[in-house]
């Protein structure tokens, strides 16, 4: 019985300080042990899986991008960091502000643009439109290409520039797997060019898993994601070998992956 007491008042701390999910977590650990999907994954799992880390946008493009040359990268770099502010610009948000993307992340999707003019770009999470206004910032220089952005709610996309906006569609979608899969095999089927998918919306292990698996169905030539960190879902999703390379940008983690990318 004082057994019994114990572990009762171990697992009422545990939910006092960490809520009910940390006490579900720990009973089944305890019973199976550890379980994948419902924990984060860390840099230690990253460097058992060869997965290629770095913290420098430079080096994340290098590694993800090895057929183009340095001097390119750093071309668009340099015209990343002109152009995209360090900080979105003022507006009345209609999400928390911390849901905006980092300025090294929309550094990177500039970038990516750029290099690689896509005929589509794909991004779940639209929030405030922080990232979609990167995507779409390189997208009006390249005068081609286009970006769905796709969220569970609607959105005014507050920080999405209005003279970026016609090469952007802001969807709502119920966030369902099936629903997803059959819209973006329906417009990667028009698309003959480059293709970029980013997860930015469900961090959990099957948001993330959901998104992934889609992207590769839909036939996706790029995979990023932002806070890969939070689940094992992308060390999961990754083959043996691959391009993968994630970013420490502060503190999370960035990820890509070459899907069919040469």
């Amino acid at each position: 019985m004082k057994r019994i007491q114990g572990i009762r008042e171990r697992l009422d701390l545990l939910r006092k300080r960490h809520g009910l999910v940390a006490v579900l977590r720990h009973l089944l650990t305890r019973s199976f042990g550890e379980i994948n999907f419902l924990r984060p994954s860390s840099l230690i799992d990253f460097r058992h899986a060869s997965v290629r880390i770095v913290d420098s946008c430079e080096d994340f493009l290098l590694h993800l991008l090895p057929n183009v040359p340095q001097e390119n990268i750093q071309t668009f770099l340099t015209e990343a960091r002109e152009l995209i502010p360090s900080k979105p610009r003022s507006a009345t948000l209609s999400f928390p502000e911390n849901w905006n993307s980092g300025s090294s992340l929309r550094i990177i999707l500039f970038s990516l643009a750029r290099i690689l003019r896509p005929e589509l770009v794909v991004e779940t999470g639209t929030a405030n439109g922080a990232s979609a206004d990167a995507w779409a910032t390189a997208l009006m220089l390249n005068e081609k290409g286009r970006l769905i952005s796709i969220d569970i709610v609607e959105t005014p996309a507050p920080l999405l520039a209005k003279t970026n906006r016609e090469r952007v569609a802001l969807l709502k979608t119920s966030g369902s797997m099936k629903e997803l899969r059959k819209t973006l095999v329906e417009e990667s089927r028009k698309v003959q060019g480059i293709k970029i998918f980013m997860h930015d919306s469900d961090h959990s292990y099957f948001g993330q898993t959901n998104d992934f698996v889609v992207a590769q169905e839909a036939n996706f030539n790029l995979l990023l994601s932002d806070d890969v960190d939070s689940s094992m879902a992308f060390l999961e999703f990754i083959p043996n070998g691959s391009s993968a390379v994630v970013m420490i940008d502060g503190t999370k983690m960035i990820g890509a992956l070459r899907l069919n990318l040469g």
